[in-house]
């Protein structure tokens, strides 16, 4: 980042909260890619990908 003096300077920053949702194709490659800024990971803050950019009979996978 431009204007960091020493590595861990970069830990010390605020840093943005992104979700984001992927669509891959049936051979695995992404097809569509969506991401959100959001304050918290709340299920209010999630709601909102979640409403307008999954299907409700999608197959949801997440990183845990």
């Amino acid at each position: 980042m431009k204007g960091l003096n020493k590595p861990a300077e970069s830990y010390t920053l605020k840093k943005n909260k992104v979700a984001y949702t992927v669509e891959l194709t049936k051979d695995g490659k992404v097809k569509r890619f969506y991401a959100l800024i959001i304050d918290d990971f709340s299920s209010k803050s999630l709601k909102v990908l979640f409403e307008k950019h999954i299907n409700k009979d999608a197959k949801v996978t997440t990183d845990e």
